[in-house]
């Protein structure tokens, strides 16, 4: 998932101010996210995942993914470790969950192509 498609689900065909109102975020926060001017942090992150009905995942990496897109120059070292400390989390835990190993496959995939986009 995009993250253009991440925030095509949290619309869902509403305008940016009905949005806003209906998961609990300033109007302004939720336009900067629609137009990338400004990008969730993990917080909400995970309230943009409830409101589009995707797993934390899918939210955290398509996120991760923008920010790499957009701003590669502030993906420091010193960002890195935190982006694989959040990965790696979100990876844990859907692990833990995925009942067979098969399941796990595609949550692994993706970890993997997250880690090295974001060159960590």
């Amino acid at each position: 998932m995009t993250y253009d498609e991440l925030i095509e689900k949290v619309l869902k065909g509403r305008s940016v101010n009905a949005t806003a109102k209906a998961i609990g975020l300033p109007q302004k926060t939720m336009d900067q996210y629609v137009k990338a001017t400004n990008l969730p942090d993990c917080e909400r992150a995970v309230l943009l995942a409830n409101a589009a009905g995707v797993s934390i995942e899918e939210a955290v990496l398509a996120i991760v993914k923008k920010k790499t897109e957009l701003r590669p120059e502030r993906v420091s070292t010193f960002l890195r470790p935190a982006m694989a400390a959040v990965l790696t989390g979100v990876l844990s835990v859907n692990l833990f969950l995925t009942p067979t190993p098969s399941q796990a496959a595609p949550v692994l995939k993706a970890a993997a192509e997250q880690f090295a986009l974001c060159k960590i």
